[in-house]
């Protein structure tokens, strides 16, 4: 079975070797200008990225190609090119010939179904060493409408995307908007200075200790959990337990410290660094009572006495106790809020019935709007699904198109006339170089 299906009459088939040239040309990137092929499409490198130390040593890429990267860990990272620049030797070059419109390639080489035929025909030693070079995919038959069949789905397409990003976008805002509403109701509720209220800095509060330096490399299938930096990296504030939570592991001879150094119910963990000025001050509530270490670049608070750890949590939580970590980091692209400025904060705490009575009313406020933010998420990912579905289907002639009157529309895409994916795929941390 092929992997496009049955086709429509007047629709043809042709290898992509009748449909593209391949562009094989190395230039360097001091004379041109360094694109990434990413799942977003190929687009200006981020300022911030890791690059090559090969600058020289690049693909040349013109505005109209088609880029695509080889590698299974890049998988769906391609799109039609709207600069002349430079990319990493891993991608692939492609120049559409007459028979195919690029903004048609486009739609088809990013489809569902073809992503996956094009990972079949690669070859490695593991799926994530996988590698699918020209001389593989050179062969691969697409399916071809007419020309002007083509301009019909791109149309559609384009009209499609455009709403579903709308729609998206809005959703964005409304999660946006209630993330912000849970910041303003844990603070106001959690900062109140009443005279029966104590201030005590961090220091006086926990223990302090830093994880286990133990890489990404090191982790194994099985053995003890061990909450890594980028387990928390992402979160504002996360409850993290190694029985709900996909963790690395490690082994018992990789970790050093004695029993000290296992986490225990109620500790915190803080990263120690981080990408953005907003990050400073994200952390992970230990809510578990398994056996499981802190990490890479992580900062582990235990209490020296008995606390309401929901309570501090959500203090932690807090935009007062944020930007008072905030004031003290320094750091250009990455930001380090150190053992140190930790130990600085202040924190008011109120007696600890009153404790439990705020940790009652925001559980109760924070579910509510946990509930919803989870709905208008589960609703983007049905958007995006609907999206992968409608293109893979559109570029195969599993939607009959003839006679459909695609009205004006305002154009919701950041390169010229193709729908910009930003919105509908989850972002991956990034471009990266390539």
């Amino acid at each position: 079975m092929n992997w496009y299906g049955h086709l429509p009459n007047g629709w043809q088939t042709r290898k992509i070797r009748e449909l593209f040239s391949e562009r094989n040309e190395k230039v360097s990137d001091n004379d041109y200008q360094a694109l990434s092929v990413s799942k977003h499409g190929t687009v200006p490198q981020l300022e911030n990225v890791a690059k090559t130390l090969n600058g020289d040593s690049r693909k040349l890429v013109r505005k109209g190609d088609y880029a695509i990267n080889s590698r299974s860990d890049r998988k769906g990272s391609s799109g039609l090119s709207q600069h002349d620049g430079s990319i990493s030797l891993i991608n692939i070059v492609l120049t559409p010939r007459n028979e195919i419109l690029g903004r048609f390639a486009h739609y088809i080489l990013r489809s569902h179904y073809f992503i996956e035929e094009f990972y079949r025909n690669g070859r490695g030693i593991v799926s994530d060493l996988w590698t699918t070079r020209y001389s593989e995919m050179r062969t691969i038959i697409l399916p071809l409408p007419p020309l002007e069949e083509q301009a019909q789905i791109v149309s559609w397409l384009d009209w499609q995307n455009s709403c579903i990003a709308k729609y998206i976008r809005a959703k964005k805002r409304e999660i946006e908007c209630l993330r912000e509403l849970r910041k303003t109701i844990i603070s106001k509720t959690v900062t109140k200075n009443c005279s029966d209220w104590e201030t005590k800095r961090t220091i006086a509060m926990f223990s302090f200790s830093r994880g286990q330096s133990i890489s990404r490399y090191d982790m194994r299938a099985s053995g003890i959990p061990c909450i890594h930096y980028g387990d928390i990296h992402g979160h504002c504030a996360f409850e993290v337990d190694p029985s709900k939570h996909k963790l690395g592991y490690v082994s018992e001879q990789q970790i050093s410290g004695g029993k000290d150094t296992y986490l225990k119910y109620g500790d915190f963990l803080f990263c120690g660094s981080s990408e953005d000025l907003d990050g400073s001050g994200n952390f992970a509530y230990f809510n578990s009572n398994a056996i499981a270490v802190a990490g890479t670049d992580t900062i582990r608070l235990r209490a020296m006495y008995p606390i309401n750890h929901r309570f501090i949590a959500y203090l932690f939580d807090s935009q007062s106790f944020r930007e008072q970590i905030r004031r003290q980091v320094n750091g250009v692209k990455v930001y380090h809020p150190t053992q140190a400025i930790i130990k600085r904060t202040v924190l008011t705490l109120p007696p600890l019935p009153i404790q439990e009575t705020i940790v009652a009313y925001l559980d109760e406020q924070c579910t509510s709007i946990d509930t919803l933010i989870s709905k208008h998420t589960q609703e983007i990912n049905l958007l995006v699904e609907y999206k992968v579905r409608i293109v893979s289907d559109a570029v195969t002639g599993k939607i009959d198109l003839g006679g459909v009157d695609i009205p004006d529309f305002e154009s919701e895409s950041k390169i010229d006339g193709i729908a910009d994916t930003s919105e509908l795929e989850e972002v991956d941390g990034g471009y990266a170089d390539g």
